[in-house]
């Protein structure tokens, strides 16, 4: 089916679930159906023209199938509910999974799930639901970051003899975090110069001294007591955390492309690295929860 404009659908609901009935889905004959009438209809006009009885017994088992199969279509996904489940972030550009939760009473067989602006393919896939809950995954590629929404969704069958196909249109609310897609660039870098004099914060923790840290900072107190030269660090110091920020001569989306390319970089270097943006800072940090907050930041920068 090529794509088409949810307002032509009425059965396009944006809603936390839907539930497919009659009165929400479509039919019509597939590709195979249309082959199948066409038969039918070549039998008749055989036992029409020869006066045998076998032709025309034939045509009539073929077109009894056929009306069964437009019965017994819509009932394949009439008691089928879904609703949105919670999308993980990814990239943009990247083909993204967008699950969807199924609850039935019943089985549902030959069942695809695919987005209505893409074209009709020409063998789409296709899963058998189970009774119970299930899981299905949309895959779809979106090309923007931000909070992107993969679009109105086809759920359709061909089963149980693929003679018609069966579908619905539904627009599930939920949207999916899309990262900017990361590209190498020059990106701005400031590392704050370290707290070099005792008092600018109150100190916290104790490491080995060097000798290029000086007398300064040395815990005369734990050495009195035989604990070894050792170093006072204080909480203000920046303990070689490094800023990132766009690049002033880069167009606004380039440096956050750019800017999520760092990230990733500065994450798998395992340096502590912090993010800043219009406003919108992200302290520093390290880890895979410090990348992921700053991916969301550049995600939804304005």
């Amino acid at each position: 089916m090529p794509s088409a404009e949810p307002r032509r659908f009425p059965s396009v609901r944006c809603t936390d679930a839907l539930q497919f009935t009659l009165r929400n889905v479509y039919v019509v004959p597939s590709r195979f159906g249309w082959c199948w009438l066409l038969a039918c209809l070549l039998l008749l006009v055989l036992a029409f023209n020869s006066g045998a009885a076998a032709p025309l017994l034939l045509a009539g088992l073929c077109l009894g199938l056929f009306l069964l199969a437009l019965l017994l279509t819509p009932l394949n996904l009439r008691g089928l509910c879904l609703r949105a489940g919670e999308p993980a972030p990814g990239f943009a550009g990247a083909p993204l999974q967008y699950p969807l939760l199924s609850h039935t009473h019943h089985g549902h067989g030959a069942v695809g799930v695919r987005l209505l602006r893409e074209p009709f393919p020409a063998q789409p896939p296709r899963v058998d639901i189970g009774p119970g809950e299930g899981r299905l995954s949309l895959v779809w590629r979106p090309q923007g970051r931000g909070l992107q929404h993969p679009g109105p969704i086809v759920v359709e069958s061909w089963a149980p003899l693929g003679l018609f196909r069966c579908w619905g249109v539904w627009r599930p609310p939920g949207r999916q975090l899309v990262y900017p897609a990361p590209l190498p660039g020059p990106v701005g870098r400031w590392c704050p110069p370290q707290a070099d004099r005792e008092g600018e914060g109150a100190w916290w923790d104790l490491t080995a001294h060097r000798p290029e840290d000086g007398l300064a900072r040395v815990a005369w107190g734990v050495l009195a007591r035989g604990g070894g030269w050792q170093r006072r660090r204080f909480a203000g110091e920046g303990q070689g955390a490094q800023w990132l920020q766009p690049h002033p001569a880069l167009p606004r989306e380039r440096a956050l492309a750019a800017l999520a390319a760092a990230v990733l970089e500065a994450d798998r270097a395992g340096i502590t690295y912090g993010l800043r943006l219009d406003g919108s800072d992200v302290p520093p940090g390290r880890g895979r929860a410090q990348r992921d907050r700053c991916l969301a930041a550049l995600a939804l920068a304005p």
